[in-house]
């Protein structure tokens, strides 16, 4: 993938005004789009909102700020990835969990579309590991709690798709929150996906434009999510009694 994908040069301006909500920062870019924080002038709240820019399939136009199909050819495909963020942003708003991250609003501007999500504030995964990961029973509750939350999500029939440390909130509560649902929402032509995987995360089916993917994806990374930060850890935790097949005489 070409590093300018990635460039500043395809961040809106601070203080760009999109409805009600003004941008304030960039708060980082990935395969799926770029997520801002922002305000909403209406209610007087901080707000995220993250801006449908599938990497490889548009560019932003300098002049007005719009974003366009990298090319004539890309555009059907581009146009079948933004239908197709608006409905699944639709379908993620209508999920109710404390533990997933609440979209308020979807709308289109400057030739995509944004959703709306509560600012959620924590540390990050990796982060909360490194101060908890001596804890074996801590860190297997806070695993059963996003088991819980992964398990709600399916049985909504909603794949998350980029479960990675990074994704994943802990707020101060000690309650984990699964954010940026940018996979999900991307609605991507399938010969994309292997371009949009997370390397260190993302489990092998989701390196081809067939695999099958399904609630086991995500469980895969959530594992390589806790593994990759706990490391050598791992090797302390209290090992599972086996079962003993003898009877008392």
């Amino acid at each position: 993938m070409e590093p300018s994908l990635f460039s500043p040069n395809n961040y809106l301006p601070i203080d760009t005004e999109l409805g009600n909500y003004q941008i304030k920062g960039v708060l980082g870019q990935g395969g799926f789009g770029i997520t801002y924080w922002a305000i909403d002038r209406q209610l007087g709240r901080e707000v995220v909102l993250k801006e449908h820019f599938p990497s490889g399939l548009c560019k932003r136009n300098q002049e007005n700020a719009e974003v366009i199909p990298v090319d004539d050819s890309w555009g059907k495909a581009y146009n079948r990835s933004l239908d197709s963020f608006c409905k699944e942003a639709r379908i993620v708003a209508a999920l109710d969990h404390p533990g997933i991250v609440r979209i308020h609003d979807i709308f289109q501007a400057l030739g995509t579309a944004y959703a709306v999500m509560s600012l959620v504030e924590g540390c990050t995964l990796d982060q909360w590991l490194e101060q908890h990961a001596d804890d074996s029973k801590v860190v297997q509750d806070l695993l059963l709690q996003l088991l819980d939350i992964l398990d709600y999500l399916h049985s909504k029939e909603v794949l998350h798709r980029d479960i990675k440390p990074s994704n994943i909130i802990v707020k101060e509560s000690g309650k984990p929150v699964l954010l940026d649902f940018g996979a999900a929402l991307d609605g991507l032509p399938q010969e994309t996906i292997t371009v949009m995987a997370s390397p260190a995360f993302s489990p092998p089916e989701q390196y081809s434009g067939h695999g099958n993917m399904g609630p086991w994806s995500d469980l895969f990374a959530l594992g390589r999510s806790f593994i990759s930060c706990l490391g050598e850890k791992l090797d302390s935790y209290p090992k599972p009694a086996k079962e003993s097949n003898q009877t008392g005489h």
